[in-house]
């Protein structure tokens, strides 16, 4: 057992082979209990220990040996390891006696099969170039309002044929992502660089990274860690007799209970939000697009379509309004006329035309190569606007170019 050591771990159980064996090892911060192992003569060995309310069954059964039953523990119990058993139920392509003894074990247990056919095969053969999943997880189902361990087949261990299978169990609550509004930063401080200066390129690239490293400072962005619907008094209370529970049994309970309140107001919040959106009385409209949504059913307008006007055989058709045709050539006779668009080139560009450009805008589309979103443009305030008109005006009649990042484009 001296030889069986781990940076941060220690050796709670081992069971010794001279091809094989077992060894059950828990981090220096828990505190964990050995339960019992299996003797010497069984073939299949296993090492139970208790860690936190858990009990935890490490397992290893050699391939050319039958499947002995496993010993049973109360709940929360999990059965980890490798079974070396083939079944169907966790992606072979045939059920052997052992598999079938398997299966009919945690059927009998009451235990669920924690596997996913999605993720990578926990056993790549190096002879046969081919992955099985001898490396099962079960465990006791909880109630409906608990959360279920979840399973994760990690990428391939050095030296070893098996991949690392990482088995952990949730949080009670998990907070939901939300998104926070974006506000102005008329309050940031921002040193701004000489929008006169020669080098355009330089001043717009310092430009936009002043921009972006401010937003990254005073903008929140992801979502906020702290924050669940529906969270209110009433939940900080049983999360905190949740965290002071002395007991399994105790935790479990109120656990269940904040699940169930939480539930029950998030209900209550929908049923309120659907009465209120199918409420026929202010808008029918509104009401049937929430009921259309809610049912997968959209009623797309028809498209007319008409028919095609009569033509000559010269191809032109053969009755047309004259009045209308009049009318057409005599604005493009106009527009022939005009003055050109560049006969105003000489003058800046104006604050209100700034304001116009940028309020065309659209929200939520990718950046250039510049990395500057139109949320961060639209959200400008007035010295960063003014700063930018300059800068412009700047390159529009001084110098007659633009920043080069204007004129690239990520594809």
């Amino acid at each position: 057992d001296s030889n069986i050591k781990i940076y941060g771990y220690h050796l709670i159980g081992a069971i010794h082979h001279a091809y094989h064996g077992v060894a059950t090892l828990v981090k220096l911060d828990r505190n964990a209990k050995h339960v019992a192992q299996s003797p010497d003569e069984d073939t299949t060995q296993w090492i139970a220990i208790e860690i936190e309310g858990f009990t935890i069954v490490n397992i290893y059964k050699p391939p050319s040996t039958q499947f002995s039953n496993l010993p049973s523990y109360p709940h929360p119990v999990i059965y980890a390891g490798d079974f070396n058993c083939q079944h169907t139920n966790w992606g072979y392509q045939k059920n052997t006696p052992e598999g079938k003894a398997l299966a009919d074990w945690a059927s009998i247990q009451g235990l669920t099969l924690l596997f996913d056919n999605k993720q990578a095969n926990t056993f790549f053969s190096a002879r046969w170039q081919s992955g099985t999943n001898p490396d099962l997880v079960f465990f006791s189902p909880t109630n409906n309002h608990m959360p279920s361990p979840q399973r994760s087949v990690l990428s391939i261990f050095p030296n070893s044929q098996h991949r690392p299978v990482v088995t952990f169990h949730p949080a009670l609550v998990t907070p939901t992502p939300s998104r926070p509004s974006a506000r102005q930063t008329s309050s940031f401080p921002l040193k701004l660089p000489d929008p006169n200066s020669t080098d355009i390129n330089d001043s717009y690239s310092r430009f936009c990274n002043m921009i972006i490293s401010t937003s990254n400072n005073h903008i929140p962005r992801g979502f906020r860690k702290t924050y669940i619907p529906g969270w209110d008094e009433e939940c900080t209370n049983l999360a905190s007799e949740l965290e002071s529970a002395t007991t399994t049994e105790r935790a479990q309970s109120i656990g269940s209970t904040l699940i169930e309140y939480l539930d029950n107001i998030r209900k209550q919040e929908w049923n309120n939000m659907m009465v209120s959106e199918i409420d026929m009385k202010h808008s029918s409209i509104r009401a049937w697009q929430t009921i259309n949504r809610l049912t997968g059913q959209s009623h797309k307008p028809q498209i007319q379509t008409t028919s095609k006007p009569k033509t000559s055989q010269s191809g032109k058709p053969t009755h047309t309004d004259k009045q209308f045709a009049r009318k057409v050539k005599q604005e493009i006779h106009d527009s022939w006329r005009a003055s050109s668009a560049d006969d105003n080139s000489h003058s800046g560009f104006t604050y209100p035309e700034l304001i116009t450009a940028i309020s065309t805008l659209k929200a939520g589309k990718a950046p250039g190569p510049d990395h500057l979103h139109s949320e961060q443009l639209i959200h400008l305030f007035v010295p960063a606007l003014e700063w930018l008109l300059a800068f412009f005006n700047n390159c529009l009649l001084k110098y007659i170019i633009f920043p080069s990042l204007r004129f690239q484009a990520n594809v």
